[in-house]
């Protein structure tokens, strides 16, 4: 089981020696900025499967660990047929990011917070200190830097993408800069390592341990395409979306009037086309992320090249070299592309798809009544020497639950900082905040503003309370989100967090592996209209450090 998005060779594309300034701009324009679902057409999920769907979601995500413990998601439930395969794909865990924030409730927001907070983790932590993620890690709890595990070391550039926009996806909902911060960082280790000139343009796939890969994916160019365009709408950098144009016009040569799909991309010269490989992604993908109507017919082509019928269960397999399984991670892509599009037919159409998908749930061989298996029964072809298992999965489970409201992670999701006001944030270290008793201002390099405030809690010099002062309720009195920035390097502590003097909440927070490493953790807290105070203390214990909190502009 290859742990590369789909196997290495959706990584080509290219030819037609068309050059970037002729074509496809103007989408890049129409494109940049978007933001949300456009859940055009009536489908849907029952509550039940929905509800049942989340529960896997978060018991991978606490397979070895609970609460904000830094930590990534295992992405399978391996089969015998399988083997062994534990490793937290980094594309996956970005696709369980989006659809926490899909649905959004406070826990969903939290979780996500933890899987962004340990991505930047592992970015952090990285050998190479470049700014880059590997394809896979092991999802180990991340309590120390001697914990990263890079399963798999390449540095594939559609991965990247992926981690890239659940990061600025992150930003956009909670506000928090740290999580903007890695995004760009990822963005600028796309564009030094993988930018190309020579034949369609585009970008390359990334670095393996042989060295570069020189061939192009369609696949990967239609991540960073929207990767970029949602990093210029949420830094005000123009500069992104030129080079989201990059992107796209690759993406564009890659079209196939005569057939009306996309080719997968190009071969390892960087131009020459490989027409060996006939995946379902490009085609849905292409239309989920550009809505182009000129090449919106790509999504019938998989409808009636790629359909498999297996049993009691209907979609579409991963590529034309093998239809013998459904691929529900796939039929879910093509449920979500013809939601989206929702022309004539496109509604039932998709609805089919979800309801196949949903009978997965509880019918499939190796199914748990939770989760979704990967393909309807083992040993489907990637067509590169690799296999789609009947095993659990956390990629096939989240895209069901996004196509199931026709949300589309290659935008914006709603509720996120562009639709909602901007939140504000408040650094612990503010003059004009209290420090009372032990509490005092640390350097930090890595947190915010470079400082934070410790001593919190019950110390051996007396009690330390850190109270921040004139914290705004901008939509008026509820109940608010706040992302909290902390650093623990021991191995859990507590805060009573206290709005306005009130009786406090007693918050468990997780590690961060060291003081000088800041993490993220949401609290809910009831504000007043106006002005508030938040206080953090413990009468009982060691608090951890405050760095800083952010304060969305509406409740919940």
């Amino acid at each position: 089981m290859t742990t590369l998005r789909h196997g290495i060779s959706r990584l080509w594309m290219s030819a037609a020696m068309v050059t970037a300034a002729a074509v496809g701009i103007t989408a890049v324009a129409a494109g940049a900025g978007a933001t949300g679902v456009r859940a055009a057409a009536p489908v849907s999920i029952t509550p039940t499967s929905t509800a049942n769907g989340y529960t896997f979601l978060d018991q991978m995500m606490d397979k070895y660990a609970t609460g904000s413990t830094t930590r990534l998601v295992q992405s399978f439930i391996a089969d015998s047929a399988m083997g062994s395969f534990t490793d937290s794909v980094t594309y996956d865990d970005a696709l369980v990011v989006d659809a926490l924030l899909a649905r959004g409730s406070a826990d969903d927001v939290a979780r996500a917070e933890v899987i962004g907070n340990a991505l930047l983790y592992v970015q952090a932590n990285d050998a190479a200190k470049d700014g880059r993620i590997r394809a896979a890690y092991a999802p180990k709890p991340l309590t120390s830097p001697s914990k990263v595990d890079a399963t798999d070391d390449t540095s594939d550039v559609g991965n990247m993408a992926w981690v890239g926009q659940a990061l600025v996806q992150l930003y956009a909902r909670t506000g928090v800069k740290s999580y903007l911060t890695g995004a760009t960082s990822v963005a600028a280790w796309i564009q030094k390592n993988a930018y190309a000139t020579n034949g369609p343009g585009g970008y390359t796939g990334g670095y393996d341990s042989s060295g570069k890969l020189t061939w192009k994916s369609t696949e990967h160019n239609i991540d960073i395409f929207a990767f970029f365009t949602m990093l210029a709408t949420e830094t005000g950098d123009g500069t992104w979306s030129t080079d989201a144009g990059h992107a796209q016009s690759f993406v564009t040569v890659m079209w196939d009037s005569a057939d009306k799909k996309f080719w997968v991309g190009t071969n390892p010269d960087g131009t020459s086309l490989n027409k060996g490989f006939l995946p379902e992604d490009v085609n849905t993908w292409s239309y989920l992320a550009f809505k182009d109507s000129a090449h919106a017919a790509s999504i019938d082509w998989d409808v009636a090249n790629l359909a498999v019928t297996d049993g009691a269960f209907t979609g579409v397999s991963f590529a034309a070299c093998d239809r013998s399984k459904v691929w529900f991670e796939g039929t879910a892509h093509l449920a979500d592309a013809l939601a989206v599009r929702n022309g004539g037919g496109d509604a039932a159409k998709a609805q089919g798809y979800l309801n196949s998908i949903q009978l997965a749930q509880t019918t499939a061989v190796h199914n748990n009544g939770l989760g979704i298996v990967a393909a309807s029964h083992d040993k489907l072809s990637d067509c590169d020497s690799d296999y789609y298992y009947a095993a659990l999965h956390t990629g096939a489970t989240s895209w069901y639950l996004l196509a199931g409201t026709a949300a589309d992670p290659f935008l914006l999701l709603p509720g996120g900082s562009t639709g909602g006001g901007t939140p504000t944030t408040y650094e612990a270290e503010s003059t004009a905040n209290t420090l009372s008793g032990t509490a005092s201002v640390i350097a930090c390099a890595a947190c915010s503003g470079g400082e934070r405030v410790g001593h919190l809690g019950k110390q051996s010099g007396g009690t330390g309370t850190l109270t921040f002062t004139g914290v705004t309720a901008a939509g008026g009195a509820g109940a608010y989100p706040v992302t909290v920035a902390f650093t623990d390097g021991s191995a859990s502590r507590q805060a009573a967090i206290s709005v306005n003097g009130g009786a406090p909440q007693t918050v468990t927070f997780g590690t961060t592996g060291a003081f000088t490493t800041p993490g993220n953790q949401t609290v809910t807290l009831q504000l007043a209209a106006g002005t508030n105070t938040i206080s953090f203390s413990n009468g009982d214990a060691a608090a951890p450090d405050i760095d800083a909190i952010t304060v969305p502009a509406a409740h919940s």
